[in-house]
């Protein structure tokens, strides 16, 4: 968590790679962070809602990134809310904002897409 003076500094160093609000809360992606993650020898896993965040990431952060983009349909999405309890308008109402921005900028940002719908055939280990 960060507070609003602590975003604004980001924003004035010109660290801010990425940020949006969504469920009445805002979401941020730093340099300084991810540049952290890669020194250790982590890899970052970064989860954006849109296009314009993969955009600004590859664009203003130089590694090798893989984008996947994870879909369900709205139907199961609105079951997965529903049971979450937590939100069901707003969170209907992105992914509605999410099937917009995919039809209007396609999906030559990823690198593969995922159907979270769909389980998996692979065994899983343990």
């Amino acid at each position: 968590m960060m507070s609003e003076s602590e975003l604004a500094g980001l924003r004035r160093r010109g660290d801010l790679l990425f940020e949006n609000s969504r469920y009445g809360n805002r979401y941020a992606v730093d340099r300084s962070r991810l540049q952290s993650i890669c020194e250790s020898g982590s890899i970052p896993v970064v989860h954006l809602g849109q296009v314009a965040g993969v955009r600004a990431l590859r664009s203003s952060f130089p590694a090798q990134w893989l984008s996947a983009l994870l879909w369900c349909s709205r139907e199961t999405s609105s079951v997965r809310v529903l049971a979450r309890q937590a939100g069901a308008t707003s969170r209907v109402a992105a992914w509605d904002e999410t099937a917009r921005d995919i039809e209007e900028h396609g999906t030559e940002d990823f690198a593969m897409s995922i159907d979270t719908s769909r389980p998996s055939r692979r065994k899983r280990p343990g």
